[in-house]
This record gives C-alpha cells, structure tokens and sequence, in this order.
C-alpha cells in the first residue's frame, strides 16, 4: 500500500509516515520521512515533537505532525470490532491536532466495521467525523459507516487502490506451470479453524496442484506467514517462494495458473493480474473484492472442499472474462478516486 501511494503522489510531495508498522529501509527505499509520532503515546509525541526546530527534523530526515499538510490513511482494516477499539482512540486523540491545523484528512479506500462494540463505534465515529473523505472498499463496510452515523456527503465508494501498481518480473520462477498458495495466519488467530485444520487443508491443496500437473509453490504475502509456509511445505516437494517487494510478489502470482490466496492484497494482486483464484477469508472484505470483479463463487467457506473449486475456477471461462471486463473499470474507478484525493488536498494533479 505505501508502494502505491508513494507512485501516486505528486513530485513535490515529500511523503512521510510513522516509524510504527515498517522498516527504516523499506521507508527509505521509497524516500519516505518519518513523522516525529510514536504509536505508544500519539499525542504525547505530536505535541513534544512540535517544539522541536523545524530545520533540525529536516536535517534528519523527519516531519513535525504540525508540518504536514495532509493526511491519507491506509489503514486496510484497522477500524472495526475485530481490531478493537486501540488504533480508532489513538488516531482519534489527534483529532483536536488536525482541526487546529486545518489538515485535510482522507481515508483511502478499505473495510470498515462491524462497530458492535461500544467504545469501538464512539471513538471510530469520533475520528471518522472529521475527515474530509472516507473511501470504503465495498458496500458492506458503506453500509457499517453510514449505521455509524457518519454523513453521506463525506463517504465514498471505490475499490482497493493499490490494483493500479504493476507486478514486476521475479527474480525466478519455477519450472514448468505452476500454482500458488497464499497462506494466512489470521484465518486461525481471527477465523474458526484451528491450526493443525488450516495446515492439513493447505497440504490438500498442494496435492491438488500436483495432480493436475502444477509445481505446487506456497509464497507468503507477509513476513509473519514464512513459519506458516514452512509449516505447511513439511515433507513435501512443494516450494517457499519468499520476497519481501510487493511488485515483485504481484508479478510472482500474476505468472501462475492458478493462486489459492488468503491474504487480502495477495487476492487483490492476483485477481488485478487476471489470474484464476480460490479465495478463503474469514471477513466480509473478501466476498465483496471477489464481488467486485464478477466472480464472487471463486470464494470458498469453511467445510467446503477447496480442491474442488481449484479444478472449477481453473475451467470456469465466464468467470475469466468477468474478471477481464471488470478489472478495467475497477482501474478507472481508482483513478478517478486519486483526482478526488488529490482536489482535497490542494495538490496540482
């Protein structure tokens, strides 16, 4: 997601982001600044770093909060009940921040809700409220938004942003076709299946590829899921394909015959690619993105036998054109999105 921001903001931006959630390499591998903000105390980091001189955080490569002159927000899925209500009161402490400032602030396309919880929907609402946009990825997280109270005039629709990035070569590829397998552990940690359940099914299903005559390949989506795929590749002839490059991994997946993904945004890659995909999710986020593209029975649940849908997605033809017409309105949609964003933040584009 910062990949795709980062492609997409004008020249004389000069991006930063907070030291939480990356690496200072990744950071700045993209020329990314660090905001002078620390997840553990939000606002006690925004005031104290406010005092600092602004040419000495320049020299170090850092933003004072009160320097930024926008605010975009990528979350993914960070607002919700299955989060809990942390991130929502931490953003939402450095509201009275933004307000003084009168910093736009904009929620870039992702999913939203439930808010059953309590002190989850008050401080998601409080936060919400005062953005300039909030782009929910599909209807259902537009439904949640709008139960939540927030006014219609500020929401908008639009699909995952980062379809518009294109995968580049990998640096190899195996022999021969070959299918993919994208684990995740929040199938397990968020989901209803134990561990030792999502293990043997992904086992099944790299039976599967082989048998119809692919390399079975697991690749991660993310660092936390290489013990998965160890995990999962254990006694058999399958592969760990691993990259930390974002593009890199969209190419990886848009070169194989068939992905069974659970990670959202290996999904959104592989179905952005035009490929044929099995999706296993345990939120409402991944019906709609299969939705999206007109292939919403390409989702399996939970007891229903993943190896048969490989060998149904792979022969479905309907399915494959609905993903060609629909991926190119769903590019156009994000690009009209970024003018939007772009308009409220002032920016020339």
């Amino acid at each position: 997601m910062l990949v795709a921001i980062v492609n997409q903001l004008d020249a004389d931006m000069l991006p930063a982001t907070s030291p939480n959630g990356s690496s200072f390499e990744d950071r700045a591998a993209l020329g990314l600044r660090q905001t002078v903000l620390l997840d553990q105390a939000a606002r006690l980091s925004a005031l104290g770093g406010s005092l600092l001189p602004k040419r000495g955080t320049e020299l170090f490569g850092m933003t004072r909060m009160i320097d930024l002159t926008g605010v975009l927000d990528a979350s993914g899925f960070a607002y919700s009940d299955a989060f809990g209500p942390l991130r929502a009161r931490r953003e939402a402490s450095l509201v009275p921040l933004w307000r003084r400032n009168g910093t736009p602030r904009v929620f870039l396309p992702q999913a939203f809700g439930p808010f059953r919880d309590p002190t989850t929907a008050k401080y998601s609402r409080k936060l919400l409220q005062q953005a300039d946009l909030v782009y929910a990825r599909d209807q259902v997280s537009m439904q949640y938004l709008i139960d939540l109270g927030l006014r219609s005039s500020r929401l908008r629709l639009c699909p995952d942003f980062t379809v518009l990035e294109a995968g580049t070569a990998p640096r190899q590829l195996p022999a021969g076709p070959f299918g993919v397998l994208v684990p995740n552990s929040k199938l397990v940690t968020h989901g209803t299946r134990s561990m030792s359940d999502y293990i043997r099914t992904s086992r099944q299903v790299l039976g599967t590829l082989a048998r119809l005559g692919l390399r079975p390949v697991v690749a991660p989506h993310e660092s936390t899921d290489i013990n998965l795929a160890k995990q999962i590749v254990e006694g058999s002839n399958a592969e760990v394909y691993w990259t930390s490059d974002p593009l890199e991994i969209k190419g990886f997946l848009g070169a194989a015959e068939i992905v069974v993904g659970s990670r959202f945004h290996a999904l959104v890659g592989s179905l952005s690619s035009g490929r044929p995909t099995v999706g296993l999710g345990w939120s409402h986020k991944y019906a709609e993105l299969f939705a999206d593209y007109g292939v919403r029975h390409w989702v399996a649940h939970d007891g229903e036998d993943l190896n048969e849908y490989v060998t149904n997605v792979l022969s479905d033809k309907s399915g494959a054109e609905n993903l060609r017409l629909r991926g190119a309105e769903i590019k156009k949609s994000v690009a009209e999105m970024w003018l939007q964003v772009h308009r409220t933040l002032g920016s020339s584009s």
